[in-house]
Parts: structure tokens; sequence; C-alpha cells
């Protein structure tokens, strides 16, 4: 997935949105500085990826696979 494919589903979230359940909003995850951005792209890609196997540790890969990932969904 492209950097500019995640850049664009985030932009084109519903205004008021919500990903998940933590209630951080799209405008919360585009309101970070530039390199909060950057990082949030490059966290998307990665789980998007199959690399994800690979670097993700298997304790958090557990945690992740238990949880419901709407944005990557979107």
């Amino acid at each position: 997935m492209s950097a500019a494919t995640v850049v664009s589903t985030i932009r084109s979230a519903a205004r008021g949105s919500a990903p998940g359940h933590s209630s951080l909003r799209m405008e919360h995850l585009w309101a970070l500085a530039e390199d909060g951005r950057h990082a949030l792209v490059g966290v998307v890609q990665l789980l998007a990826s199959d690399v994800a196997t690979s670097l993700v540790p298997t304790v958090a890969g557990h945690a992740l696979a238990g949880a419901e990932l709407p944005l990557l969904v979107k």
C-alpha cells in the first residue's frame, strides 16, 4: 500500500468518524505534527503488508490479531 493511498484514505474518512474504540477521530490523527503523520502512515503501511509478520514482535502480533482495525478495512 503506497503512502499516497494511506494519506488519501485518512483524508477521505467522514469528518467526526473514529477508526476504533479509542475515540480518536481522523482529524485528531491528521492534526499530528509532520513527523507524527509520517509515522502514522508508516505504521498503517506496515500493518497492511506481509512484512508485518516478520517485523511485528510476536506478543504485539497476538494483541493485534484480536483487535479491530477499521482504518485498514476502510
